[in-house]
């Protein structure tokens, strides 16, 4: 892992107590946004990915982390990754049995993922949270 990774994780970790996801570092960031690619949100992702790749977590772990950080359906294909190391709109590979098994999880469908993907303005709808284990 790179050291400047290995350094954002410490501080990360001392903050939140964990690596919270994008959408709760930066809920009003479209995950398609240039956000992600300059600035905090690129640094933030840029960690996270990292983080998460490095985890030695079972699936059931992953969804306790994901059950935490509720993610508007827009984020489905992070979520996806997260799980899986798969992405909805992958055309390399049969994504579809990921897609049902997300949905049969609890989490978005693909279509409320496209639909939300649409959505011009992108209110707030989770109180960013300064500690992982604050209460909503």
């Amino acid at each position: 892992m790179h050291p400047d990774v290995k350094a954002a994780l410490k501080d990360i970790f001392e903050e939140h107590g964990t690596v919270p996801p994008p959408w709760v570092m930066y809920p009003e960031i479209h995950p398609h946004s240039i956000g992600w690619r300059m600035g905090e949100g690129e640094h933030h992702m840029w960690v996270w990915h990292n983080w998460r790749r490095e985890l030695p977590w079972t699936e059931e772990e992953r969804l306790s982390y994901l059950r935490a950080f509720p993610a508007r359906p827009a984020w489905l294909g992070h979520v996806m990754v997260f799980l899986w190391d798969v992405h909805p709109e992958d055309e390399a590979q049969d994504v579809q049995p990921y897609i049902e098994r997300a949905e049969q999880l609890g989490f978005p469908s693909l279509a409320a993922y496209e639909a939300d993907l649409e959505i011009k303005r992108w209110p707030l709808m989770l109180p960013r949270r300064t500690r992982v284990t604050d209460e909503r």
